[in-house]
């Protein structure tokens, strides 16, 4: 991509941003399907210029969710714990680290969100499907389970990622690992969203249109090459503090045809995630 080839940037910014205005007020719904065409061609011809493609079918009009505060709920915690473990005696370790052990196994929960669990041979049957196995696993603590991979590690061993989720959205780099030993789960380690929610924010966020103007910019600024966007989605990320507090950021997730990437949906900036 050339830098010269989105000189006229900011005009076309302010282009888009009148047919998003006039789609909002648009009372026909024939006439807001017209105004979002035309938004998204103006933004496909903006990227052509770019050298990139976009997916058909794209919501160019999809808005982020607010982000919020989250804490720790150490009765929700021990629920947590008990619907894999069974009933739980609790020791408290000190460093907000509190340890869980059952007639299924033992598990330990840190106060910044990071769990394992150490299953007894076969708590959890892995026979007639891991990911589902790994996913009921997750559903049975209250954890909602967003995307995941699978990967064979030795022959006899088999690695399920999960990305958790909080109401729909995806939290990025909330992750837990599910580790099977044949068909048996022995080993469940990774990073939770926190229980109670405890606050919102009032800060506004940007939707899919101006998140994709804003991407193409960046990255053109950066450097960063590619040829074609696969998909735009919506989720959060996660950040969490040692006072047991979690605040789930609101981003979108931008994949091209050479990476991932992840735009804050109140910035508008790029940013890395640590998993």
């Amino acid at each position: 991509m050339e830098t010269g080839k989105i000189k006229n940037f900011i005009l076309i910014v302010l282009i888009l941003t009148n047919l998003v205005l006039l789609g909002i007020f648009a009372v026909d719904k024939n006439t807001e399907r017209e105004v979002e065409r035309s938004a998204y061609d103006q933004l496909r011809t903006i990227y052509e210029q770019a050298g990139v493609s976009l997916p058909e079918g794209l919501n160019i009009m999809q808005k982020a969710p607010s982000g919020l505060g989250l804490r720790r709920d150490l009765a929700a915690e021990r629920e947590m714990a008990e619907a894999v473990l069974g009933g739980c005696t609790v020791t408290e370790e000190g460093g907000n680290i509190y340890s869980y052990t059952g007639e299924k196994g033992y598990g330990q929960f840190r106060g910044n969100g990071d769990f394992n669990m150490l299953l007894n041979y076969g708590v959890v049957d892995g026979s007639r499907g891991k990911i589902k196995a790994a996913r009921g696993l997750l559903e049975d603590m209250g954890i909602e389970c967003g995307s995941y991979s699978l990967e064979e590690v030795d022959g006899k061993q088999t690695r399920v990622v999960l990305d958790c989720a909080y109401e729909g959205s995806e939290v990025y780099n909330a992750r837990v690992e599910f580790l099977f030993s044949g068909d048996t789960l022995m080993i469940v380690n990774g990073s939770r969203v926190f229980d109670t929610k405890d606050h919102g924010s009032t800060a506004q966020t940007i939707d899919a249109l101006t998140a994709l103007i804003r991407f193409l910019n960046e990255s053109v600024d950066k450097g960063q090459v590619y040829s074609g966007i696969k998909s735009v989605s919506v989720g959060y990320t996660m950040s969490l503090d040692m006072s047991e507090n979690c605040t789930l950021s609101p981003v979108w997730y931008i994949e091209t045809d050479t990476g991932s990437h992840i735009l804050n949906a109140v910035s508008g900036k790029m940013e890395s995630v640590n998993y």
